[in-house]
């Protein structure tokens, strides 16, 4: 299908100051770092920790660790390549500068223990007056975003508290009659934390587990939004596992409204189509995520699938680890059912249960897009008297029978012995397994050693 865009006069505008935004965008190709040498598309570049990129009249934004960019392309010949904050128009068309160097946001498995990251490329922001940051960013709901405020340094310490934020984001190419809600469409996000400073004891999912289910990764235009403050001073905000791609940045004191412009687009039989414009700050559209609570985590081992081409479980690659993601559908007795995430390591799945004690879960690979998928991609189980984080392993599993319901053994976390219910995963006198929060984590202590809940050692 051949396209041809038509955009608004007013986008010209796109640098100018207007109303109450600031904006600016992030260096492109041609411009230079501290030392003199050009972005381009096919070399990395060097650049310093604390090297300025916006030098701006309310905020500025740096170079959070030493690393490499590159300019990277972001949007072409989409229904939507222009996102309006306020009265400012932001151009994705345009190639900008993005890290090559994933940030170390809580290792492998940040739905676990995400953490400030003390290195890789992420941003670090400098506010000066109380307002709203809005970070104009390439994205897709399957990447996990971040924002840490007030960042102090001591001893080599990098820390920060993990605070909650929204993300709005509109598919470039959205299908027809799928524009909220879905991954062919807006996805908004809105990740709320305790009251006072919107802290987030529990990380913040990627979309797909809070609006649906994990089996796309559509490409969008959007904003990460956060409240900010002159007194934290210092933000740091990037993508976990990957490196965030975003055009530039934007302050405003009060919140402004953030609108992707559609484009009017000529088909292959000439006749044009009119992309609606989306406002993704519609409060009404809004998934409120709550991420208020310190999570309860289950560690669960599933077997891999060898009976069918078409896994109902995860397959394991070559080296034994865990080729799929997975997610599980949970409900419980008047508690909607939702999608959760599951963060693999190695042959094992974490899911994110929260404050339920009690509840049902599907075990869900694969594309899922109806009930009946779930049904026919899924096998379940019951799990109770949950009081503490746990490890489980799933036994009575035929992949010939995928609607035959399954078992959940817990086990020891660290041994893998199995137990006789989730009560004794809770420490005894040798503390097998410990929930403590340090510096954002879930840590496990046995014989004075720290794993996190995934068995991996931390110190």
């Amino acid at each position: 299908m051949k396209k041809i865009f038509f955009l608004a006069a007013a986008m010209a505008a796109s640098m100018s100051l207007m109303a109450q935004v600031e904006f600016h965008y992030l260096p492109t190709i041609g411009d230079k770092n501290a030392a003199g040498t050009e972005f381009n598309k096919s070399d990395k570049v060097e650049v310093q920790a604390d090297e300025l990129f916006i030098a701006g009249e309310n905020f500025e934004v740096y170079n959070a660790y030493k690393t490499t960019y590159k300019a990277v392309g972001m949007v072409t010949d989409t229904a939507y390549s222009h996102l309006k904050i306020g009265d400012v128009v932001v151009d994705y068309n345009k190639e900008r500068i993005q890290g090559q160097d994933n940030p170390t946001a809580g290792g492998a498995n940040p739905v676990v223990d995400m953490a400030c990251p003390t290195q890789g490329a992420c941003f670090k922001v400098k506010v000066k007056k109380d307002g709203y940051l809005y970070v104009a960013v390439k994205s897709t709901p399957n990447k996990q975003q971040f924002a840490f405020e007030g960042i102090a340094e001591a001893n080599g310490v990098i820390e920060g508290t993990y605070v909650g934020f929204k993300y709005l984001t509109m598919s470039v190419n959205p299908k027809e009659n799928d524009p909220i809600g879905n991954p062919d469409g807006a996805i908004m996000v809105e990740y709320k934390g305790e009251p006072t400073y919107n802290e987030l004891l529990s990380s913040a999912p990627m979309p797909y587990a809070v609006v649906r289910d994990a089996s796309y990764s559509t490409s969008g235009i959007g904003v990460l939004a956060l409240q900010v403050y002159a007194e934290a001073e210092t933000y740091i905000v990037g993508t976990a596992g990957s490196k965030m791609m975003a055009c530039g940045f934007a302050f405003s004191e009060t919140p402004v409204e953030v609108v992707a412009l559609g484009s009017e687009v000529v088909m292959e039989d000439a006749t044009t189509k009119k992309y609606d414009d989306v406002v993704l700050t519609n409060e009404a559209a809004i998934t409120v995520f709550d991420c208020s609570k310190d999570p309860i985590m289950l560690k669960v081992s599933i077997p891999a699938e060898t009976a069918s081409e078409e896994a109902i479980w995860n397959k394991l690659d070559s080296v034994g680890k865990a080729a799929v993601n997975m997610s599980a559908w949970v409900w419980a007795d008047g508690v909607d059912g939702s999608f959760r995430t599951m963060v693999k390591s190695g042959n094992n799945f974490v899911l994110q249960v929260d404050d339920l004690t009690q509840f049902n879960v599907l075990f869900v690979s694969g594309k899922v897009e109806s009930w009946d998928g779930i049904k026919a991609h899924a096998q379940t189980e019951d799990v109770n008297n949950v009081t503490a984080d746990g490890c489980y392993k799933i036994t009575n599993f035929d992949p010939a029978k995928p609607e035959q319901k399954c078992k959940a053994v817990a086990v020891d976390c660290l041994t893998g012995a199995e137990l006789t219910g989730i009560a004794d995963v809770v420490a005894d006198g040798e503390a097998k397994a410990v929930k403590v929060i340090e510096n954002g984590q879930l840590i496990i202590i046995k014989d004075g050693v720290k794993y996190n809940v995934l068995g991996t050692v931390v110190e």
